[in-house]
């Protein structure tokens, strides 16, 4: 089920917990500047009994396990593109075990910062072109479409420049569905902002609600 159908529902919804409590809860070791990827790779039966435990608990919503997940985080400790493509395969596999048909599986993505491993997830001091913000998302949203996740969530962006190029990817898709005639899913569905100023945020909500109009 896609996340709008869900939301026309017109009901309470319940989304997961947190994925790293929980893994935590289990005995996972989180410390690593993988997170909570490292247990993709050496421990997904621990996400998987994470994602049976929402689910259990009568989720609506179930978040994957890719928060951390990119192609860049994955290359700088060395693994090639076909391992890469392994973990994504690994971590949507174990969500789609876990759910029935009358939930959603919405895929979780981390901004930039959080690749930085250096706590600048939250505060935003980080800086590249938005062409590059734009090749970093791009190519884990593409994975994720792939293996047929079409909802996503954009966790703890607090980066001004990070958020304008998601949002061009949003009106990129958009543009595609409108002129090619072939049906290319919307890539933002939801962002959270670290808002420390309404008023600097103001043009690029107005953007998001532009996209907003394409969901309905």
């Amino acid at each position: 089920m896609r996340l709008l159908n869900k939301i026309k529902q017109e009901r309470t919804l319940v989304l997961d917990g947190g994925l790293a409590t929980t893994l935590e809860g289990y005995g996972c070791d989180l410390n690593s500047s993988l997170w909570s990827s490292e247990v993709i790779i050496h421990e997904p039966n621990k996400v998987k009994q994470a994602h049976q435990a929402f689910t259990d608990a009568g989720a609506d919503i179930v978040l994957t396990s890719t928060y951390q997940a990119s192609f860049a985080t994955f290359e700088s400790i060395g693994m090639q593109t076909s391992e890469i493509k392994h973990l994504f395969d690994v971590a949507v596999g174990q969500i789609k075990v876990s759910v029935t048909d009358e939930q959603v599986i919405v895929g979780s993505l981390g901004p930039y910062g959080a690749y930085l491993s250096d706590g600048s997830e939250y505060t935003g001091a980080y800086e590249v072109s938005i062409e590059d913000y734009i090749d970093f998302h791009q190519a884990r949203i593409q994975a994720l479409i792939d293996r047929g996740i079409y909802d996503f969530v954009f966790e703890t962006v607090p980066n001004f420049n990070e958020i304008k190029a998601i949002v061009n990817i949003s009106f990129l898709n958009i543009q595609m569905t409108s002129h090619s005639g072939y049906h290319v899913p919307l890539m933002m569905k939801a962002i959270y902002l670290m808002v420390l100023s309404l008023r600097r945020y103001a043009n690029i909500l107005k953007s998001m609600k532009r996209v907003c109009l394409y969901l309905v």
